[in-house]
């Protein structure tokens, strides 16, 4: 693995509603394996009004996204800023799906799955995110990287995922975390699953 790859870990928050819509996105900015500490962050007004059962889980409401911009004019600066860099998220498949119905035209190098991968490296652990990060306690480190945003927001989850990812390759030895990366990829054809 090329010790300074750049990678974004990704979180998303929907409206709930079908189709569903991106309210709240985060980004996370790794090298290598270790998070740089680089954010960004994006609230976004839907077209639908967020569903009390998705409420419950981000606790955002339409209040709270009623003066952000809509999906289309964050376009340009969410592109620019994934640019050409592979992305990174717990289940991560239906972060991916969600982004490609937002951004149409838009395809990651490639797509690296925390849930593949704590599956492969832990096998006998829940893989759940919230039991993750209070087993691997990053819960402290997740709240300072996402500047105390609270669990099961856009922002806190992509910096628990980019810790996690962390955590699981530290041990593993630079040469063999390719290997890894690519079992974790759910856009490699040889993994034989294809969005």
């Amino acid at each position: 693995m090329d010790e300074s790859l750049y990678i974004w870990a990704v979180d998303l928050e929907g409206s709930g509603a079908s189709p569903p819509e991106i309210v709240d996105l985060a980004l996370v900015e790794i090298c290598g394996i270790v998070p740089t500490g680089c954010v960004r962050h994006w609230r976004v007004r839907p077209d639908r009004c967020i569903t009390p059962q998705a409420t419950r889980i981000h606790r955002l409401t339409d209040a709270d996204v009623a003066e952000a911009p809509p999906v289309e004019a964050i376009r340009s600066d969410v592109m620019e800023t994934l640019a050409d860099r592979p992305i990174l998220g717990h289940n991560v498949s239906v972060d991916l799906r969600l982004l490609q119905r937002a951004f149409p035209g838009w395809h990651p190098p490639a797509a690296y799955d925390t849930l593949r991968m704590t599956r492969r490296l832990a096998p006998a652990r829940n893989h759940g995110l919230t039991l993750l990060i209070d087993a691997y306690d990053l819960h402290v480190g997740a709240a300072c990287l996402s500047d105390g945003a609270s669990r099961h927001s856009a922002l806190y989850d992509a910096a628990a995922c980019a810790l996690l990812f962390q955590h699981l390759m530290e041990p593993i030895a630079v040469p063999a975390r390719r290997a890894e990366l690519n079992a974790a990829d759910v856009l490699d054809v040889r993994q034989g699953r294809l969005l």
